[in-house]
């Protein structure tokens, strides 16, 4: 081994690290989910005020709506694949949940940035979007795809 190569490390130094390292990984995937969802998001939002000249706060929900379907099915297969448990409907609902939830914080920001301010309502759409990213990661990482953890039943003892 060279000065320059990190010692390997055991199974008990290495377990933190190793899982900072999976958390940083499904959160970085959520991201890129997020950023499809933001593409879908946007289009539906367009289409829906300038196509069926519907409200942009009216159209902000539905437009939603739409993008976390795409969300939630990219999120399911490829960001929680492994942490698959129950059934794909109560996670799916849990998933619109947060989507319905996440409403009241981000319908604020839309309406103060287009309305008060006069910000275009896609540029205002981005922003009440990246302003609630955080806290749909942490709902869906610590309760709709929550890890199982089978608890270590194993004692050492030493004479």
């Amino acid at each position: 081994m060279s000065a320059l190569s990190p010692a390997p490390l055991d199974g008990a130094a290495g377990a933190p690290i190793a899982a900072w390292m999976r958390w940083w990984s499904s959160a970085g995937a959520f991201g890129l989910v997020g950023l499809s969802g933001i593409a879908v998001n946007q289009a539906l939002l367009a289409a829906l005020v300038s196509g069926a000249r519907l409200n942009y706060l009216v159209a902000a929900v539905l437009a939603s709506a739409g993008s976390s379907t795409c969300n939630f099915l990219l999120t399911e297969r490829w960001v929680f694949r492994g942490r698959r448990r129950g059934g794909a409907m109560r996670r799916f609902l849990g998933y619109s949940a947060l989507t319905l939830g996440s409403t009241p914080l981000r319908l604020p920001i839309l309406y103060v940035l287009t309305s008060l301010h006069g910000v275009h309502y896609l540029l205002s759409n981005l922003v009440a979007i990246v302003a609630v990213f955080g806290g749909r990661y942490l709902v869906s990482d610590l309760l709709i795809w929550r890890q199982h953890v089978t608890p270590n039943l194993e004692v050492n003892v030493t004479e």
